[in-house]
């Protein structure tokens, strides 16, 4: 890698930096980039040429160079600031990381910029409400290190299991998507071409290890990976799924796309019928959050396997006290 690569390298790595933490001293550049003061000056000088937000507080060593990330906002649009609100809240479960920090910051300026008078009340019109997730109190470090890894095309190694005690290394491998499902994060990745994409849950990584650049592939569609599996999870049987519902659940399965290429049949009872390619492990588990008011037709296979899971819960209780 020649010293202009590396200088590029470090002022994109700056720049991630500024963007989570919001501002920096040449000092501090110069321990972080594992580079002299000087050379540390050059790039915070050069990223300040590129980036107008970006400038200078004080004077000396002690100096602080600041990314000004409210300039960009008083050119937003009433709904590019909506949008950042509630992104916002969307991301709430990841409080404590440096995505969270950035879109509470993006949210807390959106809704502080104030042109007319109904700006004001603009932070409590749009809320998302709440829902079950995976929480990361411990992983600022982890998920830092990941972006970084997946922004700057970087391998990684893993450290991964349940716990902590027991979580070996995996890798090296390619970074490859970040993805959010049900309210958790996981992690797309495959040591090369010629491997099966693994899926990772973020939760499960306890330190990364950030390795040699890599090229991101051309042909990677993230869509296509995911595409075919209900949920995140990959494995299990998969091939057409019918499934009955209710009359009294019918409006709510026509507004929503529970999967790509999926067919709606409304039946003469007022039932509707969904047609889907789908499968994997979270299939069953999908079925059984409607109780009565679905019905598996077909496959077979898929049948059994809800059937298996209604008894198996059933046997949890003691038929002499229902």
């Amino acid at each position: 890698m020649t010293d202009r690569d590396k200088r590029s390298e470090r002022v994109v790595a700056l720049l991630l930096y500024l963007l989570q933490h919001g501002s920096i001293t040449k000092s501090e550049a110069a321990r972080r980039f594992h580079v002299t003061p000087r050379t540390a000056a050059q790039d915070l000088r050069l990223l300040g040429s590129l980036v107008p937000e970006l400038h200078p507080s004080g004077k000396g060593r002690h100096a602080r160079w600041v990314l000004d990330p409210t300039t960009h906002l008083h050119n937003l649009g009433i709904l590019d600031r909506v949008s950042l609100l509630l992104g916002r809240d969307l991301a709430w479960f990841l409080e404590g990381t440096a995505l969270h920090g950035g879109l509470d910051r993006a949210g807390a300026e959106a809704g502080s910029v104030v042109r007319w008078r109904w700006d004001r009340n603009l932070p409590r019109k749009f809320r998302a409400l709440h829902e079950p997730a995976r929480r990361y109190p411990h992983q600022a470090e982890v998920i830092d290190d990941l972006l970084d890894a997946l922004i700057r095309e970087r391998m990684v190694e893993l450290r991964y299991g349940f716990d902590d005690a027991d979580a070996t290394w995996k890798g090296p491998t390619r970074p490859l998507t970040l993805t959010v499902y049900r309210r958790a994060l996981y992690l797309l990745a495959s040591p090369d071409d010629d491997s099966p994409v693994r899926r990772y849950s973020v939760s499960k990584i306890h330190e990364v290890r950030i390795g040699d650049s890599f090229e991101y592939p051309r042909k990677w569609d993230p869509d296509a990976e995911l595409a075919g599996s209900f949920g995140i999870h990959a494995g299990g049987r998969h091939g057409l799924v019918v499934i009955e519902f209710a009359p009294e659940v019918a409006h709510y399965v026509h507004a929503r796309e529970w999967a790509p290429g999926q067919r709606l049949i409304d039946q003469p009872d007022g039932s509707v019928h969904l047609w889907m390619h789908s499968g994997g492990p979270e299939l069953v588990r999908w079925v059984l959050e409607w109780g009565d008011k679905a019905r598996v037709i077909e496959p077979d296979w898929l049948v059994a396997e809800v059937v298996a899971e209604l008894q198996g819960a059933l046997s949890q209780y003691d038929r002499e006290e229902m």
